[in-house]
């Protein structure tokens, strides 16, 4: 993925090449993440190879618990996630259902470089357990806000870039951060909300374009810390639009989707909501037409934001728009 070239070659005695071993890789900086004076950073290139060391993951969330504060491991684990480029059936896994349910872990799925930086910055400030959700499809792009001093002329750009690729690394504000659990609107509006994070929220913003072109105002939010999330900003975004599409790269059938969806369901009982994703079946194929077909898209983030549109409050259909009354925002 070439996110950590040129790593190796500037600090070539705390850049480790370990053995393809997932558990290894883990375990160990699990290890060595117990020592106050280290910040461990494990990667395990393809989230899909992070399966046989869920145990780790598990022994990482609790350990702080298990040992009543006395304990606990300073250890970011880094993984690549998501279909993308016909990665097929073993590369192109989506793990944030998988992960989010472990009791004690902090997990990051960050949808621009900014944020990457930011979150890891402040991961490492934290001193525990984190998970960082790194979508395949997000490498190489130019997304979200700039970094402070990065270069606008064309040019400057394309010799960044270069440099990048060839293993240079920029020289970024050490004080950046980007915190936990404080969610970023992507963009404002008024008629329905789409909660989202990492490749989800672009997918999102595409389909919030071809709203637009209908006259219907899409407020996008891009979570940005799944565990724990920014519940105050998007209750306070669905208590306005009065509806809510929730968009991952995840299956949704049993996704951490369900999970933003159901707190919103509690806080406004019979609001409109819908939950997109990829679709449930087993894998995904190397063929990029069967890829497209199974992954989220723009109009399955449209079609569910329609039928929201489409519904009144409690359930039932309409045939044009409704409006939520005002006892569904109280309290």
């Amino acid at each position: 993925m070439q996110a950590t070239a040129g790593l190796q070659a500037r600090h070539p005695d705390r850049i480790i090449d370990a053995p393809l071993n997932e558990p290894l890789i883990i375990g160990t900086a699990c290890g060595a993440g117990l020592h106050d004076d280290l910040v461990v950073m494990p990667e395990v290139q393809f989230s899909d190879y992070s399966l046989n060391s869920f145990h780790w993951l598990v022994h990482m969330g609790n350990t702080y618990w298990a040992s009543n504060g006395r304990t606990r491991f300073a250890t970011i684990l880094r993984t690549p996630v998501d279909p993308f480029g016909g990665g097929a059936i073993y590369h192109s896994m989506s793990i944030d259902g998988y992960t989010t349910p472990i009791p004690g872990l902090v997990i990051i799925m960050p949808s621009t470089s900014f944020d990457v930086y930011g979150l890891l910055m402040t991961a490492a400030d934290y001193r525990a357990s984190v998970v960082c959700l790194e979508p395949k499809w997000m490498y190489r792009q130019s997304l979200g806000p700039a970094f402070p001093g990065e270069p606008t002329d064309a040019a400057a750009i394309a010799e960044l870039r270069k440099s990048i690729m060839r293993g240079d690394i920029p020289d970024i504000d050490p004080d950046l951060r980007v915190p936990f659990s404080k969610a970023a609107i992507r963009r404002s509006g008024n008629d329905v909300t789409v909660v989202a994070w990492g490749r989800a929220v672009w997918t999102a913003m595409a389909a919030a374009d071809q709203l637009a072109g209908d006259g219907i105002d899409t407020e996008v939010i891009d979570l940005r810390t799944l565990v724990p999330p920014d519940f105050d900003t998007v209750f306070a975004s669905v208590q306005r639009t009065g509806r809510l599409v929730v968009a991952a790269e995840d299956r949704s059938f049993a996704g951490f989707v369900r999970s933003i969806q159901g707190a919103v369901v509690e806080r406004f009982p019979g609001l409109p909501t819908r939950a997109v994703g990829q679709k449930n079946v087993p894998g995904i194929a190397q063929s990029l037409v069967l890829e497209d077909a199974t992954i989220l898209t723009a109009a399955d983030v449209v079609h569910g934001a329609r039928q929201v549109l489409q519904s009144q409050a409690g359930g039932a259909a309409s045939a044009g728009w409704s409006w939520v009354p005002p006892r569904y925002f109280l309290g």
